[in-house]
């Protein structure tokens, strides 16, 4: 009862400081993220060398720094993402891809690159309605509203995680619903090499794809600095693998293996704007 009072007084706090001045915000978030580099610089620059191996100890530490101010600031400036400019880079087969998904919904696969949902906002700004998911909230639910709190805000539709996730999702989409999946968190899944170690990645996005039959998408925004108001969307197709005999276990696995291909191809492209501070592979 004590850590939910405190995590609610937390909660509050947050919201407050998201609704203050934006020049408080970005004092704010600087010391959070001079905070964070001090606690966390030692586990995340061994995790980005040994993820690029090329990177020397100084290299490690200033990609560090730079991850967790964008980091910082995704946090306390995420309800100005209406305020956004985006510049759109949409590298799939369709120049309107909101007129080709008029009347058949997405699956739509991302990474936390600064505000992990600012994909979401920028797909349902486009005319794809998309939902983003969340979890349950057991362990900390005062954070879990405040989480809701700011998707309502920000007119982003979510889905809380049910019993039977999968099943979950499926109906939604059966139902007209676009999603977008985060996969580059640390979940059971598929064994693969990810970012120079042997991990699992998460099948969720690809499965949804094969079984219910929707076209499969990479998204991620990309900011031109920590405080930056304008970002680029990258957009691109996942192709669907062809040949006789593939089974739907055997499409999954491949999408999978494509999923995190472009998961990782995008880390070595933008290493400063990547979660580094999660430790993903403990």
């Amino acid at each position: 009862m004590k850590d939910q009072s405190k995590d609610a007084f937390l909660a509050k706090s947050v919201w407050i400081l998201l609704n203050s001045p934006r020049s408080f915000r970005i004092i704010f978030g600087k010391l959070m993220s001079a905070l964070i580099y001090k606690k966390r610089v030692k586990t995340m620059s061994q995790s980005i060398q040994q993820s690029f191996v090329h990177v020397e100890q100084d290299e490690a530490r200033c990609i560090a720094k730079q991850s967790v101010e964008y980091q910082a600031s995704g946090i306390v400036h995420c309800l100005d993402i209406p305020d956004m400019k985006y510049e759109l880079v949409n590298s799939t087969r369709y120049f309107d891809l909101a007129e080709h998904l008029r009347e058949r919904p997405a699956i739509f696969v991302s990474l936390h690159m600064g505000f992990a949902d600012m994909p979401t906002y920028i797909l349902n700004k486009m005319g794809i309605p998309t939902a983003t998911l969340i979890g349950r909230g057991e362990n900390t639910p005062a954070f879990n509203v405040l989480g809701c709190k700011i998707l309502e805000r920000l007119d982003i539709p979510y889905i809380k995680r049910g019993n039977n996730t999968m099943v979950q999702l499926l109906e939604e989409v059966s139902n007209g619903q676009s999603l977008i999946i985060h996969s580059d968190l640390r979940e059971r899944g598929q064994q693969v090499s990810f970012l120079n170690r042997d991990t699992t990645v998460p099948t969720t996005a690809a499965a949804l794809a094969v079984f219910s039959d929707a076209p499969l998408y990479f998204c991620y925004t990309i900011k031109e600095s920590a405080n930056s108001t304008r970002c680029q969307f990258y957009l691109s197709e996942i192709e669907r693998p062809t040949g006789q005999g593939l089974s739907r276990k055997d499409i999954i696995a491949t999408l999978t293996e494509t999923i995190t291909r472009k998961m990782q191809s995008t880390i070595h492209l933008h290493p400063e704007q990547w979660f580094w501070s999660y430790n993903r592979f403990k």
